[in-house]
Protein backbone atom coordinates (compact mmCIF):
# COMPACT_ATOMS: atom_id res chain seq x y z
CA UNK A 1 0.00 0.00 0.00
CA UNK A 2 1.66 3.43 -1.06
CA UNK A 3 1.50 6.24 1.33
CA UNK A 4 0.01 10.06 0.59
CA UNK A 5 2.09 11.91 -2.14
CA UNK A 6 4.18 9.00 -2.95
CA UNK A 7 4.14 7.54 -6.97
CA UNK A 8 4.90 4.42 -8.80
CA UNK A 9 7.94 2.71 -8.79
CA UNK A 10 10.72 3.86 -11.39
CA UNK A 11 9.37 7.49 -10.92
CA UNK A 12 10.43 10.81 -10.17
CA UNK A 13 8.51 11.20 -6.27
CA UNK A 14 9.29 15.16 -7.47
CA UNK A 15 7.93 16.49 -10.80
CA UNK A 16 10.66 18.52 -12.91
CA UNK A 17 13.54 16.48 -10.80
CA UNK A 18 15.71 15.62 -13.83
CA UNK A 19 15.28 19.00 -15.52
CA UNK A 20 16.36 20.28 -12.23
CA UNK A 21 19.58 18.09 -11.79
CA UNK A 22 20.42 18.97 -15.14
CA UNK A 23 20.21 22.50 -14.74
CA UNK A 24 22.56 22.35 -11.70
CA UNK A 25 25.67 20.27 -13.36
CA UNK A 26 27.35 21.78 -15.89
CA UNK A 27 27.71 20.20 -19.22
CA UNK A 28 31.40 19.00 -18.73
CA UNK A 29 29.89 16.42 -16.75
CA UNK A 30 27.21 15.16 -17.88
CA UNK A 31 28.65 12.40 -20.25
CA UNK A 32 28.56 8.50 -19.51
CA UNK A 33 32.67 8.70 -19.20
CA UNK A 34 34.62 11.81 -18.42
CA UNK A 35 38.46 12.83 -19.03
CA UNK A 36 40.22 15.39 -17.76
CA UNK A 37 43.50 17.29 -18.61
CA UNK A 38 46.12 16.57 -16.23
CA UNK A 39 46.56 20.27 -16.07
CA UNK A 40 42.73 20.48 -14.65
CA UNK A 41 42.75 22.10 -11.35
CA UNK A 42 40.82 19.80 -9.53
CA UNK A 43 40.60 16.35 -11.12
CA UNK A 44 44.46 16.47 -12.75
CA UNK A 45 48.05 17.23 -11.08
CA UNK A 46 51.15 17.86 -12.40
CA UNK A 47 51.79 15.43 -15.33
CA UNK A 48 53.52 11.93 -15.15
CA UNK A 49 57.53 12.23 -14.80
CA UNK A 50 57.59 9.24 -17.50
CA UNK A 51 58.72 11.48 -20.78
CA UNK A 52 55.45 11.82 -23.33
CA UNK A 53 52.71 10.58 -21.00
CA UNK A 54 49.95 12.65 -19.93
CA UNK A 55 48.45 11.34 -17.92
CA UNK A 56 48.35 12.94 -13.66
CA UNK A 57 51.03 11.83 -11.22
CA UNK A 58 49.37 10.52 -8.57
CA UNK A 59 52.60 8.82 -6.46
CA UNK A 60 56.21 9.32 -6.62
CA UNK A 61 55.50 11.85 -9.32
CA UNK A 62 54.29 8.89 -11.64
CA UNK A 63 50.89 7.88 -13.02
CA UNK A 64 49.19 5.10 -11.22
CA UNK A 65 49.94 3.24 -14.60
CA UNK A 66 53.43 3.75 -14.06
CA UNK A 67 53.67 3.48 -10.92
CA UNK A 68 52.73 0.28 -10.41
CA UNK A 69 54.79 -0.78 -13.27
CA UNK A 70 57.50 0.81 -11.54
CA UNK A 71 56.68 -1.12 -8.44
CA UNK A 72 56.36 -4.46 -10.26
CA UNK A 73 60.20 -3.96 -11.86
CA UNK A 74 60.99 -3.95 -8.07
CA UNK A 75 60.92 -0.04 -7.25
CA UNK A 76 64.47 0.55 -9.37
CA UNK A 77 65.80 4.41 -9.21
CA UNK A 78 63.19 6.28 -10.13
CA UNK A 79 64.57 9.60 -12.35
CA UNK A 80 66.17 6.06 -14.50
CA UNK A 81 62.65 4.67 -14.46
CA UNK A 82 61.02 7.49 -15.59
CA UNK A 83 63.46 8.38 -18.34
CA UNK A 84 63.66 4.90 -19.69
CA UNK A 85 60.35 2.97 -19.33
CA UNK A 86 57.35 3.64 -22.42
CA UNK A 87 55.10 6.21 -21.92
CA UNK A 88 52.47 3.80 -22.95
CA UNK A 89 49.97 1.48 -20.96
CA UNK A 90 50.45 -2.07 -20.43
CA UNK A 91 47.37 -2.49 -22.87
CA UNK A 92 48.71 -0.75 -26.07
CA UNK A 93 52.35 -2.94 -25.40
CA UNK A 94 53.03 -5.90 -27.57
CA UNK A 95 52.49 -9.23 -25.48
CA UNK A 96 55.85 -10.60 -25.55
CA UNK A 97 54.09 -14.29 -25.17
CA UNK A 98 52.12 -14.00 -27.67
CA UNK A 99 52.49 -15.01 -31.13
CA UNK A 100 49.27 -13.77 -32.78
CA UNK A 101 49.30 -10.81 -35.20
CA UNK A 102 48.38 -8.25 -34.10
CA UNK A 103 47.42 -9.60 -30.11
CA UNK A 104 47.94 -7.04 -27.18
Amino acid sequence: MSHPGEQAAGRSCQPGLLAALMAAVRPEFRGDVLSFPASDPVFGGPACKVCGCQRPARNRGLCWGHHGRWYDQGRPELEEFAATTSPRWRLQEPSSCCRAGGCR
